[in-house]
């Protein structure tokens, strides 16, 4: 473990607390990201992401709610982790907040992962046609790197016997 007289590197410490997590050692993550100065939002996107890897939503959000009571900004790796965590637990209105937020409050441009992030929040709850289009009618799957969300979701609801707009 990290012997903490000394000053630890912020990259060094993010990237434990991903190895950790990636390796199944959340409480091991836990334990590193609570020990140590948290200064920089990488060492936050990296225990965010480790929660929303373990299906630890709750947790990620309690994290990303002490992130903010820190002053630390998040940037859109932090969104994507929030919304990565809301989606694999199916926290809808939780991922709705986030993603408006991430614009509203922090003028973050949503980029295709965001947006990819989203359809996938709305699609496992079963809210396919709302994963089609975002509010203001504007097609989230206008990202060329989408096309392959819209396919799963053709396939799906042609299963269903229904079709997108």
């Amino acid at each position: 473990m990290i012997d903490m007289r000394i000053e630890v590197n912020y990259i060094l410490v993010a990237a434990m607390i991903d190895m950790y997590s990636k390796c199944g050692g959340i409480e091991a993550a836990k334990s590193i990201f609570e020990r140590v100065q948290r200064d920089d939002v990488s060492i936050w996107n990296s225990m965010i992401n480790g929660l929303a890897i373990h299906g630890l939503a709750r947790d990620a959000i309690a994290v990303f709610s002490k992130m903010d009571f820190e002053d630390i900004t998040p940037d859109a790796i932090t969104f994507l982790g929030i919304l990565s965590a809301c989606s694999h637990s199916g926290l809808v209105k939780e991922g709705r907040h986030y993603f408006n937020l991430m614009k509203s409050r922090c003028s973050i441009e949503p980029q295709h992962e965001h947006y990819g992030s989203f359809v996938d929040l709305l699609g496992r709850a079963g809210l396919l046609e709302e994963a089609y289009e975002e509010r203001g009618n504007r097609v989230m799957v206008m990202v060329e790197e989408a096309w392959a969300d819209i396919s799963l979701l053709q396939y799906i609801l042609g299963n269903k016997g229904r079709s997108l707009p």
